[in-house]
């Protein structure tokens, strides 16, 4: 099976995802009953550093398992939710 490269998906899939990504962080702030969190708070929740955590919501990146695992922890997203919608 060949390995599928980063640009070789899609940019809408990709977009689609940042999108629902800046919703995420937006709910699970205020589901803490914080208010929309910034990208700085959610990403020392997941771990990461903001300007890493940045690049997946300007949709510059996509995040690896690892990271898609967090999200998962984090916020009990389900990760069909998050990538499929």
């Amino acid at each position: 099976m060949p390995k599928i490269r980063q640009h070789d998906v899609p940019s809408t899939i990709r977009q689609s995802f940042a999108l629902r990504l800046q919703e995420l962080r937006a709910d699970h702030g205020r589901h803490l009953g914080r208010g929309p969190l910034s990208q700085r708070a959610f990403s020392e929740l997941l771990g990461i550093d903001k300007d890493r955590y940045g690049s997946y919501e300007r949709a510059d990146r996509e995040p690896p398992l690892e990271i898609l695992a967090k999200l998962r922890k984090v916020t009990g997203m389900s990760l069909d939710e998050l990538i499929g919608g």
